[in-house]
This record gives C-alpha cells, structure tokens and sequence, in this order.
C-alpha cells in the first residue's frame, strides 16, 4: 500500500509500474518452488512461509511436510503458516504463537 511504501521507503525503490523492493534486499531472499513431498531443497533458512499451503494437505502429510520444513530452519528460525494447521499438529508443542492474531 503507499502508507506501506512511504512508513518503510528504505526498502523500495519507484520504477515504471510501480515500486519494486531494491536490490539490496532481493539478495538477502531465496524465492523457490519445490514438491514438500520429494523436496530437493538443501540448505538451512531464517524463515520459511507457505501460509495456506499445509491447508490443502491431510494431516500425515502436514506432519511429514511440516517435520522436513523444521529441519530447514536455522536455530530460532520462523516458520510461517496457518495457525489452524498448527494447532492440529502440534501435539509435541513444536510451536509457539508470537502474535495473537497470527
């Protein structure tokens, strides 16, 4: 949003169609498409986001994909998803929520 935009100006620069995050920033981002079922990804991540993606899972699968995702992340690394998905696996109390309306 420009309120967005304008609060943190630092983090983007104004090109023709709009405004795009600079460069500096995009390095610091690993963007990538996998399969969490036969995942190729190697590498250890400060944090990794797949919001409403473990939705459509059934819940072995969640647990299994949400186990490899764990073992992605750095040490206090994020992992950012649906909280209801949490809240169905977390049996072991893997996880604590940071904000209340997240």
């Amino acid at each position: 949003t420009p309120k967005l935009i304008r609060k943190h100006k630092e983090y983007f620069i104004k090109g023709k169609a709009g405004h795009n995050i600079r460069a500096g920033i995009k390095r610091m981002v690993v963007f990538r498409i996998d399969n969490l079922i036969h995942s190729k990804i190697k590498g250890r991540f400060d944090m990794i986001s797949c919001h409403s993606l473990l939705t459509y899972f059934c819940s072995n699968i969640q647990k299994s994909a949400i186990s490899f995702l764990l073992k992605r992340l750095k040490p206090h690394g994020y992992l950012l998803s649906n909280h209801r998905v949490f809240a169905k696996v977390n049996k072991l109390k893997l996880f604590i929520r940071k904000h209340k309306k997240s």
